[in-house]
């Protein structure tokens, strides 16, 4: 094998040790920074990429040797710390007296500036922030740079090795080191600041969320409130009847359970449950609904017209069902000024059953069809869109679908399409 071969192999193995290095030093320093066997593993693994890169150098001249050996030292030393400095820093003039050669000397004085470096690294810089860390290796690596290179050469011209090929193979091992040096921290620290960012913005979505449910919450809350508030203000009545009066508190109180149910629920994160979900006849279903929502269309000066059919039944969870079809019909008794209806109309199509929702209030445009259901958009001045995503994801968890057509001036239709039970 010739020398050009040789030389070529020595650098390959130097490139993919230091790139498998790299790799296993990322993976520790993510997962692995608390542990206790952190540094000592660190220690290690950098050993052994030295004695690998210096085992196979490449012999330039005069017995001087060129790898990366530097790159597992600085790379070890900054993130095991000063103990496995010292330890990197007797290991490379150790194995390098072995391999012997004219170059010891110079390997030392290399050796010792690197880990001067490092130290002052550690002590000064290492526990600044992220700004005025990099800045600081940046000014850091040029001073060593120079001083590297000016100590060097003050060798080279002590020893009498001074020539073209001399000096260049000198700057060419500076400069290599210094790159792979620079490229493989700046490669660390960008990976370690991407996976920071990438984790804040993980804990910012989770507060998002939980923004979300507290918004929802107080929106779902607000329907039964607004309802039980409606039966008080119809209760200060003198002239109501008894059996009226017992309705309308009934109704109250069924209102406020209602309400509990949806803040248990969302302190749950509760999901449909087998245990919850129950087979419902939907005209009796609707007729619940329209009873608690029409003192609050009267309020509005709205009628509320209901085509029933034959009975129809469905599999699903009552609660969520009369807390999905009371945010429609509220919000269409609301976009009516005053004077209007909404018509609520059951049908039977194959498989399935289909509740028609139609208002004659002030509609929407295809724009505002589209946003429907994400979070704080809303056609109402002060709405936050919450109400109609839960209506969907209520709707999506029984299996059904919602299709919605609107024209603006002319009202709105929700159309809702449930899988009949089979049984």
């Amino acid at each position: 094998m010739n020398l050009q071969m040789e030389n070529f192999i020595a650098i390959l193995i130097n490139v993919l040790s230091v790139s498998v290095y790299l790799f296993i030093i990322q993976s520790l320093t993510i997962k692995g920074k608390h542990n206790s066997w952190y540094d000592f593993i660190v220690a290690s693994i950098s050993t052994m990429v030295i004695l690998l890169c210096m085992s196979f150098s490449v012999d330039i001249l005069y017995g001087y040797r060129l790898d990366l050996r530097y790159v597992p030292f600085v790379i070890g030393s900054l993130y095991g710390g000063r103990q496995t400095a010292f330890i990197l820093f007797i290991l490379i003039i150790a194995y390098r007296y072995l391999l012997g050669g004219e170059g010891f000397y110079l390997a030392i004085i290399t050796s010792v500036l690197t880990l001067v470096f490092v130290l002052f690294y550690l002590t000064y810089i290492h526990e600044q922030g992220e700004k005025t860390k990099l800045k600081a290796f940046r000014i850091a690596r040029i001073v060593f740079f120079c001083c590297l290179l000016l100590v060097i050469i003050s060798f080279s011209f002590s020893q009498n090795y001074f020539d073209v090929s001399f000096m260049t193979f000198l700057i060419l091992f500076v400069a290599i080191e210094i790159l792979a040096i620079s490229t493989s921290i700046y490669y660390l620290e960008k990976t370690k600041m991407d996976i920071e960012l990438a984790n804040e913005h993980m804990k910012l979505e989770k507060l998002s969320s939980v923004s979300d449910i507290a918004a929802s919450i107080s929106h779902e809350i607000k329907n039964p409130l607004t309802v039980t508030r409606g039966f008080l203000q119809l209760l200060q009545n003198t002239k109501l009847s008894d059996e009226k009066r017992t309705t309308y508190i009934d109704l109250s109180l069924a209102e406020l359970d209602r309400a509990v149910a949806i803040i248990n629920d969302y302190l749950a994160f509760a999901k449909p449950s087998k245990d919850n979900i129950e087979i419902l006849e939907l005209n009796e279903q609707i007729k619940y609904i329209l009873s608690v929502v029409s003192p609050f269309a009267m309020l509005h000066d709205v009628q509320i017209k209901f085509s029933q059919t034959g009975n129809i039944h469905i599999k699903g969870e009552k609660q969520k069902l009369h807390q999905a079809l009371l945010n429609i019909i509220k919000n269409g008794i609301e976009s009516i000024k005053s004077g209007g209806h909404v018509a609520i109309k059951l049908e039977e199509i194959n498989n399935f059953a289909k509740v028609m929702i139609e208002d004659t209030g002030c509609g929407m445009s295809k724009e505002q069809i589209e946003r429907l259901g994400i979070p704080y958009n809303s056609t109402k001045e002060k709405g936050t869109g919450l109400g109609l995503m839960v209506v969907f994801n209520i709707i999506k968890a029984m299996k059904g679908t919602v299709d919605v057509d609107s024209k603006i001036g002319k009202g709105t239709k929700f159309v809702i399409m449930l899988p009949k039970n089979t049984i």
